[in-house]
């Protein structure tokens, strides 16, 4: 069985983008988080076919929001490195290894 762990560096960046929604419109921050929810059951069924973006670096995109899922596939293991807005600083998570 696949199990999923975010960096905390990831957590904090979907509570801070979930936050920003909410107080934009209430339930929007629950929206996003069903999307990366639904995300991450793509990349947990399908890890290989997130797109290569770095390394061993992949993404994989929300379908509802300007957001990335980016990822480690380890052998059990998918680990969250980064959950990056599309417009913002482009690959600021790369120095992030998910060890």
């Amino acid at each position: 069985m696949t199990t999923v762990r975010y960096l905390r560096v990831a957590e904090s960046e979907l509570i801070e983008a979930a936050e920003f929604y909410e107080s934009q419109s209430p339930g929007l921050g629950r929206t996003l988080v069903e999307d990366i929810d639904a995300t991450i059951t793509r990349i947990v069924e399908q890890p290989r076919l997130g797109q290569i973006v770095r390394g061993e670096h992949r993404q994989r995109l929300l379908h509802h929001f300007p957001y990335k899922v980016i990822y480690v596939h380890q052998p059990d293991e998918i680990i969250i490195t980064a959950i990056a807005h599309f417009k913002r600083w482009p690959e600021y998570w790369r120095d992030r290894n998910g060890r």
